[in-house]
């Protein structure tokens, strides 16, 4: 039986030193058919040429800054469509920031095996505490409201890790790396994939270490106001309300659009209160306590 050929689709950018952990860990691998796809988003330390060092069945894309995430798998898809990889092989997605032990490729290959219109999720740990956390969720398509302890089955998931068959991928389509191009783009992804039928999958023999610490950008110990709506509405920032409104459009169903509205209202409501409670930004102090004085000298 002929074994499928792992596409691996690796995002980078400028971060040599976590990429070249992460060769390590794939060069340990016990299973040896894969090929790397490293979409490389304009990196200037050297990432593409360390890589290219080691590697020997590799694919370089290189873009000019502007891809992030999502237009780094997106490059990594299109790349795909233009040289179709054999009936039976396996796509994976892939965070260049995770940590896999040496069986995770077989471990893989051994769960898909004989799984059909499945894309398969890798249990999450935490590298700093060793839990676990769960990887794949339900979310309710109207309110948009995430659970990992619904009694549906699971309709999304993260693409720290995420297998699919090549064919499959072409199936469920691209990214939107305009529209959203980091966060929540896999969440939009996967939920397309399950709303055209697919089966999401979470394997407790398929696992990766992540460091949730480092994960997320939030607008909070800003100096100035104009950092804090900077970073509110940065690409880099998981609860941008631009980034949730195209989120919404794209996934809420037509006849309730209206509900999205609803959802950003309640994201700016939330991060109003977080500006609020938490620790205001330097130059809002200073005012603050300008008016304070002159208050106080009246």
């Amino acid at each position: 039986m002929q074994t499928p050929t792992i596409h691996i689709i690796l995002p980078v950018y400028n971060r040599i030193d976590t990429t070249r952990a992460y060769i390590d860990q794939l060069l340990a691998q016990s299973y040896t058919d894969y090929h790397l796809i490293l979409a490389d988003d304009g990196s200037t330390d050297g990432t593409a040429d360390m890589v290219a060092s080691r590697v020997d069945n590799l694919t370089t894309l290189r873009g000019t800054g502007d891809w992030w995430w999502a237009g780094g798998l997106h490059a990594g898809y299109k790349w795909l469509l233009s040289h179709p990889p054999k009936d039976g092989d396996l796509v994976l997605l892939m965070n260049d920031d995770v940590r896999f032990e040496p069986d995770f490729l077989s471990s893989a290959v051994q769960e898909m095996a004989g799984k059909a219109n499945t894309l398969l999720a890798a249990t999450a740990y935490d590298i700093h505490t060793g839990e676990s956390t769960p990887n794949c969720a339900y979310m309710d398509p109207v309110y948009i409201i995430f659970s990992a302890d619904s009694a549906n089955e699971p309709n999304c998931c993260s693409t720290w890790t995420l297998f699919l068959r090549a064919e499959d991928m072409f199936k469920i389509g691209g990214f939107h790396p305009k529209l959203l191009p980091h966060f929540l783009s896999d969440i939009e992804y996967t939920l397309r994939a399950h709303q055209k039928g697919f089966q999401i999958l979470e394997s407790s023999s398929v696992k990766i270490g992540v460091d949730f610490e480092s994960t997320h950008n939030k607008p909070h110990n800003c100096q100035t106001i104009s950092q804090y709506f900077q970073s509110l509405f940065s690409k880099k920032n998981a609860d941008s309300p631009v980034i949730f409104l195209f989120f919404a459009a794209l996934r809420i169903p037509w006849k309730k659009k209206h509900y999205f509205l609803r959802y950003l209202l309640r994201t700016l409501r939330t991060e109003a209160r977080f500006f609020l409670t938490g620790p205001l930004p330097a130059d809002l102090k200073r005012g603050i306590q300008r008016l304070k004085n002159v208050l106080a000298n009246r």
